[in-house]
């Protein structure tokens, strides 16, 4: 690399380059040569000198360094609909944003049909990654993503410390379905051979308003609240009566497109159908 005193100062340099009408970083890689005075490198060179970004270097207004190899509706999360109140849910539930573009989800391989489900209705090809402790995950790099996100209410490391957010009461089945779907549970207990539900948060401030939230919404709704002493998380139990309240809520008459777990609708229709048997 040439001494610093042969290279124009960061804000000429860049002034030349902008003026050259360059798209992405691949264009600037086919039109560098040595006698631009211009390291090829400037992210490098000039990293103490001014530089911010790639965008800014070359006076784009996309924002994008390397060509797209993906496919994703940026402004998935920009209207609200049942599926994607439902993928917002199941994003605060068992989901990941950082570094100012990654939105990520994970899931266990055995429903990874509904990481492809979602990735199909946010009309992405991005692809999902399987790993040896039976867990599957999309990435998607998407700078408008994660601000729609965290505009939405959804943070970074948000395990212990997120709010419920602002969810439209149109819209709430859907978001509470797709928490369920990736931090809640239905179990069948043999002994009473009924069904119960919980959920389980590391966050206190987002386990308490979801619950008001949801006795707010389903009439004659009980349940409790309780933390756990060894893990320091908050656990919301429903007896037989509450899960199927909360599966009426969260399950309309009508599911016809709409995204949701079948192993969990299976286990809360059984609790339904159970109860219907005894009368």
């Amino acid at each position: 690399m040439k001494s610093k005193k042969n290279y124009r100062p960061y804000l000429k340099a860049r002034d030349f380059v902008r003026s050259l009408g360059l798209k992405n970083h691949k264009d600037w890689t086919i039109y560098y040569n040595k006698e631009l005075n211009i390291p090829s490198h400037p992210e490098r060179y000039y990293k103490n000198f001014g530089w911010t970004t790639w965008m800014d270097w070359l006076g784009t207004n996309n924002g994008e360094i390397w060509p797209r190899r993906h496919i994703i509706n940026d402004k998935f999360f920009k209207k609200w609909s049942n599926n994607m109140s439902y993928i917002f849910g199941f994003w605060f539930a068992d989901g990941y944003i950082g570094k100012g573009k990654i939105f990520s989800i994970s899931q266990n391989k055995k429903d990874a049909y509904i990481l492809e489900m979602i990735l199909k209705e946010m009309n992405s090809n991005y692809s999902i990654r399987h790993y040896r402790d039976r867990c599957c995950r999309f990435t998607i790099y998407s700078k408008e993503i994660y601000e729609d996100i965290t505009n939405l209410g959804g943070k970074e490391k948000k395990s212990l410390n997120c709010k419920f957010p602002n969810i439209p009461n149109k819209y709430l089945p859907d978001f509470i379905r797709g928490l369920w779907d990736g931090d809640g549970c239905i179990h069948y207990r043999k002994k009473q051979m009924v069904y119960n539900s919980s959920y389980v948060s590391g966050s206190k401030l987002f386990i308490k308003k979801m619950y008001s939230v949801l006795k707010k919404n389903i009439p004659y709704l009980g349940g409790s609240l309780s933390q756990h002493k060894s893990s320091g998380t908050w656990v919301l139990c429903f007896a037989k009566n509450d899960t199927i309240r909360l599966k009426q809520f969260m399950y309309s008459n009508r599911m016809d497109g709409k995204l949701f777990l079948k192993r969990k609708y299976k286990m809360f229709q059984d609790a339904v159908d159970k109860e219907l048997k005894k009368h």
